[in-house]
């Protein structure tokens, strides 16, 4: 009876000590060590964190007043992705709940298949400050050019997002619209 209590004892003491050197090996090794890409380059390890939309913003959209007025400060907007040639749209945002400073963004029109900024839409650029909390800022101008685009969010020179968007061809004077006659 007391070889088999003996016995019992041991077995528990090694799967005890097995337990203990695995959690070891496990807590104590070098996380990025044997980190391979899968195109067999070991990956570089992390520098820096980039900043995320989530640290910034809980809503970011463009779009257009209900009414067609103008748009300000605390005015709603509509969202939208489809604009005109040109077109002025503001912006509707808010903040994450943890940002107490202003924001300083910038907009910038890129290809929608290679994100790059072409010389035409460098000039389209738009630049602004975000307060804290929930408003609506006055205006983007759309840039010519049919087709369809991404919006980079820049903030603290990193992209924190993108918007697709299509922009359709403005329409000819007296062909109708939403705001005009047709002959």
């Amino acid at each position: 009876m007391r070889t088999g209590i003996l016995r019992s004892s041991i077995v528990i003491v090694a799967v005890g000590v097995l337990l203990g050197a695995a959690w070891a090996i496990r807590e104590f090794r070098d996380p990025t060590q044997g980190v391979v890409d899968v195109d067999g380059e070991e990956e570089p390890e992390p520098t820096e964190t980039q900043p995320t939309f989530g640290q910034y913003f809980s809503l970011f959209f463009l779009g257009r007043t209900g009414d067609g007025t103008r748009v300000r400060k605390n005015k709603p907007l509509i969202r939208a992705t489809k604009f005109l040639e040109g077109e002025r749209v503001g912006i509707r945002a808010q903040t994450a709940s943890g940002v107490t400073k202003a924001v300083r963004i910038e907009l910038r029109f890129l290809t929608s298949d290679t994100r790059e900024e072409t010389d035409v839409l460098l000039k389209s650029r738009k630049r602004f400050t975000i307060q804290a909390g929930l408003s609506s800022h006055c205006c983007v101008r759309i840039p010519k050019g049919p087709g369809r685009y991404n919006i980079g969010i820049v903030t603290d020179n990193a992209y924190v997002g993108y918007i697709p968007i299509t922009i359709k061809a403005a329409p000819k004077p007296g062909t109708g619209g939403l705001f005009a006659p047709a002959p």
